[in-house]
């Protein structure tokens, strides 16, 4: 923490989010960027480096908000209840608590995975209202990695990215530290068989019916395709899925005259685990923010 942070808290369906907020350092842009994180995970990122994204914003005269999703890192509620309306409602109480605070007038939202539906499915909502509560403009989006979402997805997609994590873990097993990890009891079979088989489970049981949490009741796709503002899709060149979301993504803004940029960074994984990879998205997410938040 650095003396640009602020810890937060702010209400949501009547439970605690906690976050940070980033104050610029030097002239205030009136802008700021809600960083959202993926399924998962917290508001610091993996390996910080949303952390290491909203310092960057604020050297830039940038507000920024890092928050935990409700049932996540510090923030009250229950990970088992969390769906993508529901983060959905986060981000975007976490856009109104920004502009508040710190006077906003104009309101981008950067998202990591999942962090990414909720970046599209927040600025659709709150841009087609219709009413007058949002007292700032939405005119950036930037994606890191972000997938299409479930209805969009396909099942030959699951079974690509179950070749290529199997794989991976494969080699890992051929490696001294993993026998050491195993015999230790460090090794977590349940987090190994989600990555290979949790996105086989498209629905699930909740209230005697059959849903998935990461689905939406919105159709946010139909509603994104009038969206007038710029996007910044990222993607990792080694990552097995980038391929195919962005053939989901790119045709799509295309033909609906949606102004999007798509970027591939060269090897990079889904998480961008390099310092090289980290500061090339970072630096270019920043700059698009710069020329499109004027």
């Amino acid at each position: 923490m650095t003396d640009m942070d602020e810890p937060v808290s702010f209400q949501n369906r009547s439970l605690a989010i906690r976050g940070m907020i980033g104050s610029p350092d030097g002239p205030d842009s009136g802008a700021g960027v809600v960083l959202l994180h993926g399924w998962g995970s917290c508001r610091l990122g993996p390996h910080r480096i949303l952390v290491e994204t909203a310092r960057e914003l604020n050297r830039r005269g940038f507000w920024t908000l890092r928050f935990d999703h409700l049932g996540r890192g510090e923030s009250e509620g229950n990970a088992d209840d969390a769906t993508l309306d529901g983060m959905i409602s986060d981000a975007c109480a976490a856009a109104e608590y920004l502009s508040s605070k710190g006077n906003v007038k104009r309101l981008a939202f950067l998202g990591l995975c999942s962090g990414g539906n909720v970046a599209i499915g927040s600025a659709s909502l709150i841009q087609g209202r219709g009413d007058k509560r949002a007292a700032f403009d939405i005119p950036a989006l930037v994606l890191w990695s972000t997938l299409p979402f479930q209805t969009q997805r396909k099942r030959a997609a699951d079974v690509k990215r179950t070749g290529f994590f199997l794989t991976q873990y494969v080699r890992k097993a051929l490696m001294p530290q993993t026998w050491k990890k195993l015999v230790e009891g460090k090794v977590n079979f349940g987090a190994i068989g989600k990555v290979l088989f949790g996105h086989y489970r498209r629905e699930e049981e909740k209230d005697g019916k059959k849903s998935n949490p990461k689905d939406s009741s919105r159709d946010i796709m139909d509603e994104f395709s009038s969206f007038k503002g710029a996007v910044l899709y990222v993607y990792g060149g080694g990552d097995p899925e980038a391929a195919g979301a962005r053939q989901a993504y790119e045709p799509f803004c295309r033909e609906r005259g949606i102004r999007a940029e798509f970027h591939t960074i060269e090897g990079a994984n889904h998480n961008y685990y390099s310092l090289e990879w980290k500061e090339e998205i970072i630096g270019r997410s920043a700059t698009f923010l710069e020329i499109n938040m004027k």
